[in-house]
């Protein structure tokens, strides 16, 4: 079976919302988390977001996960950004403005996604969790992900829906 993908036309401002913007996800009756919007899509009628998920517990920080800090003049928002969970959300799903970053921490972030050196003098990427799979596992931050991830899944299954439906 091949996959035939689209190729979207790259939005950063739309529908109201921006890239750098820090917005509540929602799914349910679950908690709301918080996602970074980084681009904006609409194709046949059908709007979604790409993002990244974030969390607020530092010392959970992985080595593919960005620390910010809101003593950048850049940006207003205390926070883990996971650049492990780059994935889609529908826009019904993505509620008030939380904070905001700038070119500076989009710069660290895509830093972290290709696993080079952060160079800032405000942010940094965490540590990692293992040499190996078992030392990984061991690691408390093991299970976090795993419950992270579990939540993203969770978050993306409507707007992959949507996608699915539209290729």
């Amino acid at each position: 079976m091949t996959i035939q993908y689209k190729e979207y036309e790259r939005n950063f401002e739309l529908f109201g919302l921006k890239r750098g913007e820090i917005r509540t996800v929602t799914v349910g009756d679950s908690p709301s988390r918080h996602a970074l919007i980084l681009e904006l899509c609409e194709e046949e009628g059908e709007k979604w977001a790409l993002v990244m998920y974030m969390h607020d517990v530092e010392r959970m920080a992985t080595s593919v996960d960005l620390v910010l800090s809101s003593d950048s003049p850049t940006c207003d928002y205390d926070g883990v950004l996971q650049t492990d969970l780059y994935t889609t959300c529908s826009l019904h799903q993505i509620g008030d403005i939380v904070g905001t970053v700038g070119e500076h921490e989009l710069e660290c972030m895509n830093q972290v996604f290709r696993n080079a050196e952060v160079v800032s003098d405000y942010h940094y990427k965490g540590t990692r969790m293992g040499a190996t799979l078992e030392e990984a596992q061991a690691d408390d931050r093991w299970q976090f992900k795993v419950v992270q991830g579990d939540w993203a899944r969770l978050a993306q299954s409507d707007s992959l829906r949507i996608l699915l439906d539209t290729v």
